[in-house]
């Protein structure tokens, strides 16, 4: 059995070092049976540890013996293997919590997770839908008082696999653990996803847990100056009044946008050129806020019998876009097809849109290629 299961509470020990194998200024060797525990997929980062001072990596061969790569390191029958015990608590009571969170779930909800991780931010995959606030609290409450109940957590198994805890069935536990549940300090809930399955719940314990309680005492005490009051009722209130203020600017905000986008509009339809019952806007455009003039092409296009040619200059190059409405009959990537290798354009569209580069010297030529082939198109097809 290893070190780490039957003694998860040893931080350091003797080690000898021998049958080294060096490769690339890296040392390499076994220890069959350390404190150090490796990392399990899913369920721990493993140890941080050190050997006289130096980092190591802990892997697992095929045979389950632990394999250490420090770098540079002579054989040695003193060397001192030690382990950063604030990362090995925090593991354990990751794998304590996890254990405490599945009773709750199957006591309270009669579910079973659909999948669990504790290697970096613990988590559950449960198959709901919905996981209200009461709920939530009820979980919370749960395992909050079988952490502070202080059940002593057994083996149940010849393997050490299987934890027992009070008079809950049996489950199953990863790495070293905890002696009692009072150790995880604390449990708190965090955040919810949606997820393809349903819901993922994620959960801090021990030292993580009372960060984020800090976290949040911290956000309540700074609203609580902001709001000027002390009482998280009112401080909720006048969130939610607040959120309201901010919802009504944000409508405010979008109908005056659209009052000015309209306005902007009708100047661009206002200079338009009408020939055979088609409406051309042919414009060079300066200092242009693309946002804006995308919502401009976009909002002619629905109109009907609208050609739009624009030049854009940037420096020494310019963009050029070409747009129409469904009723005129041209295919403008057709057209700019045939004139890409006369102006070296680099671009793409449709036979709706087209947006091409070039550069600035070939602008004016470009678009007055555009114009004069889709009136050409156009006196083709009506007569």
């Amino acid at each position: 059995m290893s070190l780490y299961k039957k003694n998860p509470y040893k931080k350091q020990m003797n080690v000898t070092i021998e049958n080294t194998i060096q490769r690339k200024g890296n040392t390499h060797f076994f220890l069959e049976n350390s404190i150090v525990a490796a990392a399990i997929p899913h369920y721990s980062t493993g140890d941080i540890a050190q050997i006289n001072g130096k980092d190591v990596i802990i892997e697992k061969d095929s045979n389950g013996t632990e394999k250490f790569t420090v770098a540079d390191l002579d054989e040695s029958e003193n060397a001192i293997l030690t382990i950063d015990w604030s990362h090995r608590l925090q593991m354990m009571q990751n794998n304590i919590g996890r254990i405490l969170l599945r009773i709750a779930f199957k006591q309270l909800l009669d579910i079973t997770p659909l999948y669990e991780n504790t290697e970096t931010n613990p988590y559950f995959d449960l198959p709901l839908s919905d996981l209200g606030f009461q709920t939530l609290e009820k979980l919370e409450d749960l395992t909050n008082r079988m952490i502070q109940s202080n059940f002593p957590i057994e083996y149940e198994d010849e393997e050490w696999e299987k934890v027992k805890i009070g008079s809950y069935p049996s489950e199953k536990s990863y790495g070293p653990k905890l002696q009692n549940t009072g150790e995880c300090a604390v449990l708190s809930l965090g955040n919810i996803e949606k997820i393809e399955q349903g819901l993922r719940l994620y959960y801090f314990t021990g030292q993580q847990a009372i960060s984020d309680y800090r976290r949040h005492r911290s956000l309540v005490r700074n609203l609580g100056i902001f709001f000027q009051t002390s009482d998280p009722g009112k401080i909720w209130s006048e969130v939610k009044k607040l959120s309201g203020t901010v919802e009504t600017l944000k409508s405010e905000n979008k109908q005056l946008e659209s009052s000015l986008g309209l306005e902007e509009i009708q100047e661009f339809i206002d200079t338009r050129r009408e020939v055979e019952g088609i409406s051309y806007i042919y414009r060079v455009l300066n200092d242009v806020n693309f946002k804006n003039i995308k919502n401009v092409i976009s909002t002619i296009q629905q109109k009907k019998g609208f050609v739009q040619i624009y030049g854009i200059p940037n420096g020494t190059e310019c963009q050029v876009i070409v747009a129409r409405s469904q009723d005129v009959p041209v295919d403008l990537k057709e057209i700019m097809d045939s004139i890409s290798h006369k102006f070296s354009i680099q671009g793409s569209g449709n036979m709706f849109k087209i947006q091409g580069n070039c550069s600035r010297i070939f602008m004016h030529g470009v678009m007055e290629e555009f114009l004069l082939a889709i009136q050409t198109k156009m006196n083709l097809k009506n007569k």
